[in-house]
């Protein structure tokens, strides 16, 4: 079977580590197989930072990872899958690489040769930093105290290890600039009377240093660093030689201010890490300073990274690519333009974060990884009332009166001002040279204009706009996004005058033009994601606690609701445009899986029992703080991860709290924890869990709702196996999965039990008592089979038609048809909002298409005309209709 025969049908994602490696990998195959995906979705698997759980720190775009395998491994995987019918989908990480490993030998060489290095283009790095102290330089904020205190106690060494000079912390280790070995074997000379070592003292000492090099140069300096090193192993062999030389290495470190002169020869400028906030001068991935950007605009870097990757899509080894983090890159579209060049027929994806009202550019890909859809079914499931007692209920046992969008503004502002400062502080300079170019605004003080972007960036409504400067006159997409950005800005800073936001606009729109303004573009939508992503996601969303199912990757608690009718024409809409993008409803980045949201819906039917319940853990729960620790806010999202991850320990439910409470940022954080807190924290949730009275409290009311909640997640079930794209299965969630943020989402799945699940030979019969998930297991089963059986209803070209039931519960139902439109060949119908208990569909009718359909889900005869969705959804709140041969 070859890729033309391995159409996308469903993927699986399969997160990759130590403990699930390649050949643990090809194990699953044959259940997947069994399962009916089309194609395995594998994290990354480039070789990644020792001890890494997910992959995205990769140090080689050359080699496959040997902790997972090693080529030999990802071959046998690919062989077993082929064997089975199944696909590869790859993800790749184009924006950054991990620096926190010596392996990465593009960054350590960056590291000892500095604007030199044949991997300076690569790097996203500010070589000219306003302090000279920096100024040709990269910080490495790795320090854990000021670097003169730990020279002073003697923690950070210069050694020598054979021909090596290494500067070691701890157990870093970092390499020593050419001229600075140049220096240690300049004073050996001198002690030794060696005019062989003072002479490569000298040569390497006057090797060239400079960004301006030519290539022919750069290589020419590589080859003559490369000689001067095998002079010196030869050199450092002779007794005498090596002697000095350590007697030269042993007096630097016995000096401290020796060994800090020393420091300052090289290459990068290692500090304390907490000057990253303020004085990185680098392009990193979010606030992670081990991670340092690419410069994937530049075509070199891109073959480089490349080239490993696209030799598996042309061999046939792997079908498609999933591409991390998109909005990184200095610009989306000319970068999957390139790729699709060199993979045209490949599966692309993107990981890209869309507004509420956002839609997808027209890329040459297939389409988004799926998180809109996620969004979507939330607010198409709540029960739309809820939105206001939800408010009020909130209010009440929190204390809290803002909205969202504050609440969101907030935490962008905080997280620009404590979280990204440094790449704050890098725009803001681009910015005030760029007043210096301008007469009509060169007036203004480097001050204002720095209050005016922070404005600017706290506005920005989306991850970022598409701006190429070089390309001309900006789309109107994006010029009605900065025209809103700078309208809101300004509304927020009367203080400023407005030329200054006009003088922002003009340059984003590209009125003023040159090379620094189009660089500040590009520099500018690169930071737009970040502060979103770590100001509302990593942020926001763990400071409102109203009602978590909202507050997911794609989402927005701004929108509680979604009408049928906008679910349709969305669905109509990706029929026509993205036909093949990914349908995701739990990934490994999701904060609570798709169970643990469903359940949280199903609490917005129960008005009063929810309100009780949380008055009386509310009153319960205070009862086990440490003085008003941890606050009334956590106790709301306490109560709430009990009711969504029911039953949990208390390693999951204390871990899932203090990532909440670090990400909120307001008590403790990653960067600044406060012990005192996170042990109250700790405490608080040990005391909760302890508490009998509170315990079955929660477990009775997860027993109320949880037939609701099964019956949501069918829905949202049947909806991703059937609408316009193609279903992502994350791991392990094809049975009941309440699952919490990583690393909880990420924990060891059992395949042998999901296997046995699938090979049932008495699966329950009623939903209540399927406490395994083996009814969602067949439904996605069943689903798959049907899909790959009748590909032409699915694919591109296919129609999505709604059909609207008729009756007193019309609007708790959803059905559509796919095939051919107007006559439908497959109609789904599912309860989206299921009946509340004791009630029945009673009247409630859908009009068939026409012809005689038959369930794919379950045993039935065939219904045709208008049937009562009492029969349709009787066994199963959902049902997936064929439309039988020759009955039109």
């Amino acid at each position: 079977m070859g890729r033309a025969d391995r159409q996308l049908v469903a993927t699986y994602r399969l997160q990759l580590h130590a403990g699930l490696d390649f050949a643990r990998a090809t194990a699953c195959v044959p259940y997947l197989a069994k399962l009916g995906v089309s194609h395995l979705y594998l994290s990354p698997v480039l070789e990644a930072a020792h001890g890494s759980t997910h992959g995205y720190d990769v140090i080689d775009h050359e080699r496959i990872s040997g902790a997972l395998g090693g080529e030999d491994g990802l071959a046998r995987l690919v062989a077993t899958a082929h064997a089975h019918g199944l696909g590869l989908v790859l993800d790749i990480v184009p924006n950054h690489m991990s620096t926190a490993d010596p392996e990465n030998r593009w960054w350590w060489d960056v590291l000892e040769n500095g604007a030199a290095s044949i991997w300076a283009h690569a790097f996203d790095v500010d070589w000219d930093a306003p302090e000279d102290r920096y100024r040709g330089a990269v910080i490495v904020a790795v320090l854990g105290d000021h670097r003169r205190k730990l020279v002073a106690r003697r923690e950070i060494l210069l050694v020598r290890e054979g021909a090596r000079f290494l500067v070691t912390y701890a157990d870093r280790r970092f390499p020593v600039a050419p001229r600075a070995v140049g220096s240690v074997l300049a004073g050996a000379a001198r002690a030794l009377g060696s005019e062989r070592l003072a002479f490569l003292g000298d040569a390497l000492a006057e090797l060239p240093r400079s960004t301006t090099l030519d290539s022919t140069s750069l290589e020419r300096s590589r080859r003559d660093l490369t000689v001067l090193r095998d002079l010196v192993a030869e050199e450092l062999e002779k007794e005498p030689a090596r002697e000095a030389v350590d007697r030269a290495i042993a007096a630097i470190d016995a000096s401290p201010d020796a060994l800090d002169a020393f420091l300052d020869e090289q290459n990068y400028r290692l500090v304390y890490w907490r000057a990253a906030r303020h004085d990185l001068d680098y392009r990193r991935f979010f606030d992670i300073d081990s991670l340092v950007g690419l410069r994937m605009e530049n075509e070199q870097v891109f073959d480089a990274t490349h080239a490993l990757v696209l030799r598996l899509v042309s061999s046939g080894a792997v079908d498609g690519l999933r591409v991390d983090h998109v909005d990184g890159l200095a610009s989306p579209r000319a970068y999957l333009e390139t790729l699709r060049r060199y993979a045209p027929e490949a599966f692309i994806f993107v990981e890209k974060i869309l507004a509420v009202d956002e839609e997808l550019r027209d890329w040459p890909i297939d389409g988004t990884t799926g998180y809109e859809l996620m969004a979507d079914l939330t607010a198409l499931s709540v029960e739309p009332e809820a939105d206001e007692w939800l408010r009020t209920l909130d209010e009440e046992l929190t204390g809290e009166t803002r909205t969202f969008a504050v609440i969101a503004s907030l935490s962008r502002r905080d997280v620009l001002d404590h979280v990204l400062p440094s790449d704050v502080h890098r725009l803001s300079r681009m910015v005030a040279d760029l007043r210096d170019r301008h007469r009509d605004v060169s007036d203004h003080s480097s001050h204002d204009l720095d209050q005016a972007l922070r404005a600017l960036l706290v506005a920005f409504p989306i991850y970022r706009t598409y701006l190429e400067p070089e390309r001309g006159v900006a789309l109107p997409e994006d010029t009605s996004v900065v025209e809103r950005a700078i309208a809101d800005a300004k509304e927020s800073r009367p203080d400023l005058e407005p030329e200054l936001f006009d003088f922002l606009e003009d340059l984003l729109l590209s009125r003023r033009r040159g090379v620094l303004e189009f660089s500040f573009v590009r520099r500018f939508q690169q930071l737009t994601p970040a502060a979103v992503a770590k100001g509302v996601e990593d942020t926001a969303f763990y400071r409102a606690t109203r009602f978590l199912a909202a507050n997911e990757v794609g989402g927005s608690p701004d929108r509680f609701t979604l009408s049928v009718e906008a679910f349709h024409a969305r669905n109509v809409r990706a029929a026509r445009e993205w036909p093949g993008r990914l349908l995701a409803l739990s990934t490994h980045d999701t904060k609570r899986s798709a169970d643990a949201r469903a359940r949280l819906v199903a609490v917005t039917a129960e008005p009063e029992a929810y309100r009780a319940l949380a008055t009386r853990f509310f009153a319960s729960a205070e009862a086990h703080q440490e003085g008003a620790m941890p606050g009334r806010r956590m106790i709301s999202m306490a109560l709430q991860t009990m009711i969504s991850a029911w039953p949990l320990s208390l390693d999951r439910f204390s871990g899932a709290l203090e990532k909440s409470a670090k990400e909120a940022k307001e008590e403790t954080s990653w960067l600044d924890p406060r012990p005192s807190y996170e042990a109250a924290l700790r405490l608080f949730a040990e005391r909760v869990m302890a508490d009998e009275r509170i315990c079955a409290e929660v477990e009775a009311f997860v027993a109320t709702v949880e037939a609701r909640a099964r019956a949501i997640s069918l829905a949202w079930t049947l909806l991703a196996c059937t609408l316009p794209g193609a279903p992502d299965l994350y791991q392990g969630t094809e049975v009941w999965s309440h699952l919490l943020v990583d690393p909880d989402n990420r924990r060891p799945v059992d395949f042998g039990a999901l296997e046995r699940a699938l090979e049932m030979k008495s699966p329950p019969t009623r939903l209540a008592d399927d406490a395994v998930g083996v009814t969602k297991q067949q439904v996605i089963r069943r689903a798959l089979a049907f899909r790959r059986q009748h590909l032409e209803l699915f694919g591109r070209g296919s129609a999505y038609e709604p059909l609207m039931p008729f009756g007193k519960h019309a609007d708790r139902a959803l059905a559509f048809l796919r095939g051919r439109a107007s006559g439908g060949d497959a109609v789904v119908i599912v309860a989206h909002r299921p009946l509340t208990s004791g009630s029945t569909w009673g009247e409630t009718t859908l009009v068939l298409p026409r012809g005689a359909y038959r369930s794919v889900l379950v045993d039935s005869a065939p219904w045709s005309g208008e049937v009562a969705l009492g029969e349709l959804l009787g066994e199963l709140p959902v049902a997936l209709l064929s439309l039988e041969p020759g009955s039109r």
